[in-house]
């Protein structure tokens, strides 16, 4: 993807894989963690620091499992309390289920979508509790690169954003007065699920 683009990756077909039928790659993969990858390599380029697309990829895991024992800690000081939130980043930091897909080399979408759940939780909450426009935004595009990791095909990201927004719909309905952030999370997710599927029927 960083070689060739973004489109040639969607339509890239590789006649080795799932012999003899051959696969097309970028229909049937969740894209997250090659955006994720070449975007951190594309910005690294950006600021002159020279760099190769595999030591992006191999230190991915590492920097993610970080990322996601901070997010942690929001979600449960927010839920609960700072100490809290404490205790939880350590306890996520200790899981052999997540060490084992966190460590550096592992390249799989576990590695990244765990940070992206905990996090889109963190905003979920922020938005229902403050019913702020900006936490509802943040949430939606929070959502949105979660749901690339777990079910970027067409169908099952339509299926995910419907089953999620109604669901969403009426745990808002209980915060009559955050009905505003609602509003906002339902718009941004209808427009990013819309382009995203217009993206992969081009």
């Amino acid at each position: 993807m960083v070689k060739h683009g973004f489109y040639d990756f969607l339509n890239w077909f590789d006649e080795r894989a799932w012999y003899p039928l051959g696969r097309i790659v970028g229909g049937t993969v969740y894209p997250g963690l090659m955006i994720t990858s070449g975007s951190i390599h594309y910005v690294l380029s950006l600021l002159n620091i020279p760099t190769n697309i595999r030591d992006v990829c191999v230190f991915l895991a590492p920097l993610f499992s970080g990322l996601t024992a901070i997010a942690t800690y929001l979600l449960t000081k927010e839920l609960w309390s700072t100490g809290a939130g404490l205790f939880a980043a350590g306890f996520i930091s200790i899981v052999p289920g997540y060490i084992s897909r966190s460590v550096a080399g592992s390249y799989d979408n576990e590695g990244i979508a765990i940070f992206a759940l905990m996090f889109t939780y963190y905003l979920w909450i922020k938005s229902v509790k403050t019913g702020s426009m900006y936490w509802a935004a943040m949430t939606a595009l929070s959502y949105f690169y979660m749901v690339i990791f777990i079910s970027f095909l067409s169908n099952g990201l339509q299926l995910d954003y419907d089953d999620n927004i109604n669901f969403s719909r009426c745990i808002f309905s209980l915060f009559p007065k955050n009905i505003r952030a609602g509003v906002y999370f339902f718009s941004i997710n209808s427009l990013t699920v819309s382009k995203s599927i217009l993206l992969l029927t081009k």
